[in-house]
């Protein structure tokens, strides 16, 4: 299949020059109305979408992005 990125090396080579944070399992890291301005991309592990109390999502991709919607939209972020 092929990629979506063109060039994914370069892409890889511009993902590691930015800032890696860790986070502890069940650590809250966006909150539904928060406004944060950040983008986060998974780099290994698993993140559970939380919407009014319910689990909507596991998310467990490697390069998967977290945020895009708030900072796109310049509105809070909604799960």
């Amino acid at each position: 299949m092929p990629s979506l990125i063109p060039d994914a090396a370069a892409f890889e080579r511009r993902l590691a020059g930015l800032p890696v944070i860790k986070h502890q399992a069940r650590e809250v890291v966006l909150t539904a109305g928060s406004k944060t301005g950040r983008l986060l991309f998974l780099r290994s592990g698993a993140v559970g979408v939380i919407k009014d109390g319910e689990k909507i999502a596991i998310v467990t991709a490697p390069g998967a992005v977290f945020g895009e919607q708030a900072i796109l939209l310049d509105q809070p972020h909604t799960a």
